[in-house]
């Protein structure tokens, strides 16, 4: 069965038979293709999903990986570069640093949430501005206990 796929106005036709087909013991395969464009190579599971897709064409290479969880460990740095960086998650996303951490944008940095937490586990929290700080909310306390919310 042949594939075809619409880009950029024309027509790439892709074999979904690879020419290379290496079967795992562990029922995985690696597979490849040459013949058409792009060139790829999978790593299939047993049961057909894609884990690993390489796919290269004349604009490059393009890696997809799916898998149960992924680990990487290095034991200096992890750089990463690149035009747009997006993380999604279904729960919740924690950070954790032996040292500090900074952030640096050439823009605006946004945060929100439903509610935010500030805490300095020992030490000051400082708040710098080369202009005004505009603090804006229902109620601002300083200083004083929460009152109790009116029934």
């Amino acid at each position: 069965m042949v594939q075809k796929i619409q880009k950029e106005k024309k027509e790439l036709i892709i074999s979904e038979k690879p020419d290379h087909i290496l079967p795992l013991k562990s029922g995985y395969s690696i597979e490849a293709n040459k013949s058409n464009e792009p060139d790829f190579l999978q790593i299939k599971a047993p049961d057909g999903t894609i884990c690993l897709n390489i796919k290269v064409s004349s604009q490059g290479p393009q890696v997809e990986l799916q898998a149960a969880s992924l680990s990487i460990k290095t034991k200096d740095n992890l750089s990463l570069n690149c035009k747009n960086f997006d993380i999604s998650t279904h729960n919740n996303i924690n950070l954790h640093s032996g040292g500090d951490v900074s952030l640096t944008a050439k823009g605006v940095i946004k945060s929100q949430g439903f509610s935010q937490e500030l805490r300095a586990a020992k030490g000051n929290i400082s708040a710098y501005a080369n202009d005004d700080i505009d603090i804006n909310g229902e109620r601002i306390l300083l200083n004083s206990p929460r009152p109790p919310l009116s029934k």
